[in-house]
């Protein structure tokens, strides 16, 4: 029996525990009445990135290496956290009330890719630029394919109904969970369903394991988890008070940036490891036509002040994606070639559509 336990702990170890390079983030959903929020930390080590205002209308390009680009008009304006520049974001919110998460998961395995190909973080602002709901992503989700430029991913979306899904790219086929069957709203790097096999083992979820404060993505999601139910007991405080308190709970050393999209409200509120003053950006104020406009992370602004958007500025775009890209090399996470080939490819998009 000793042994056997001991090989049950082995595998456990290796499915649920073992760390991957540059792999630490967590996203949830957090409800109460008519209240709905999606909370986000962005943990790695580079803090380079800008907000974007993108324009409703515009015509869009996809990012293609073999020139097979296809076409499309955003539907919607939206705001997006990019760290690759315009048009590749890691999360956002657009004008309907649509948001659009991205978590590393290195094990994710696409669909071989036939048609309307999309990098990685383009398939964000793609969804952004067309859908407003839940359900219209899931009935389109097969029109485009992706294939990665840097990273493998899976997604957690939610709407302005309430309604969730996560996506995720399981042995070259897309797999989807929706609302009911998305059991505990959470997700971290690890596929959702290895992540409700391993909650099971802990107190609250039929196990007898204690929660642990470890950094690894299966003690986030549990944790995460654990403090979602607390929270659902409780009706006094302030939703945006008790994601923040999750977000920090779950916070690593390299958590970069801090993000509560309040759906209903159309607006985010967010704080950066470099400004740990929580900032507000409220939809409403935009319109989204006109210019793109840009708000560069690194600012630092006192309490209550809110970000200044700047004109979309393609120089200070390059500079950001050649500045990620470069960290990326000093990491060990690219090659300098392979780091040279994106820039190139990156440069010659933005000389081409915009």
């Amino acid at each position: 029996m000793k042994a056997n336990n001991i090989n049950v702990l082995f595998v456990l170890f290796v499915v649920f525990v073992r760390p991957f390079s540059l792999e630490a983030c967590t996203t949830f959903v957090l409800k109460r009445n008519n209240t709905i929020l999606l909370a986000k930390n962005l943990d790695w080590p580079i803090a380079d990135g800008v907000i974007l205002v993108n324009k409703r209308g515009e015509t869009k390009t996809s990012f293609s290496a073999d020139n097979e680009s296809f076409y499309w008009q955003a539907r919607y304006g939206s705001i997006t956290f990019n760290q690759f520049g315009k048009e590749f974001p890691l999360g956002g919110i657009n004008e309907k009330g649509l948001v659009v998460e991205e978590l590393n998961y290195s094990p994710s395995q696409y669909p071989v890719a036939q048609h309307n190909r999309v990098n990685e973080f383009q398939w964000i602002q793609y969804q952004l630029d067309n859908f407003s709901t839940v359900s219209q992503v899931i009935e389109n989700i097969e029109t485009i394919t992706i294939v990665p430029v840097i990273s493998k991913l899976h997604y957690m979306i939610c709407d302005h109904e309430g309604h969730v899904a996560i996506i995720e790219f399981i042995d070259g086929h897309i797999q989807y969970t929706l609302d009911k069957d998305v059991i505990i709203p959470v997700l971290t790097n690890n596929s959702y369903s290895n992540s409700l096999k391993y909650a099971k083992h802990h107190k609250g979820f039929g196990g007898s394991r204690i929660v642990s404060d470890g950094p690894e993505s299966p003690e986030r999601f549990v944790r995460a988890a654990t403090l979602l139910n607390a929270i659902n007991t409780k009706n006094n405080e302030p939703l945006h008070d008790d994601a923040f308190y999750i977000l920090n709970a779950v916070s690593q050393d390299d958590t970069q940036w801090s993000i509560v999209y309040d759906i209903g409200a159309r607006s985010i509120t967010f704080k950066t490891k470099q400004n740990s003053t929580l900032q507000k950006i409220s939809l409403c104020d935009f319109d989204f036509l006109g210019t793109s406009k840009m708000f560069n992370l690194s600012f630092n602004l006192p309490e209550n002040q809110i970000p200044q958007f700047q004109n979309y500025s393609a120089r200070e775009n390059l500079e950001l994606i050649d500045g990620v890209l470069e960290k990326l090399i000093r990491l060990d996470e690219l090659s300098r070639e392979k780091a040279r080939e994106l820039f190139e490819s990156f440069e010659h998009y933005y000389q081409t559509v915009h």
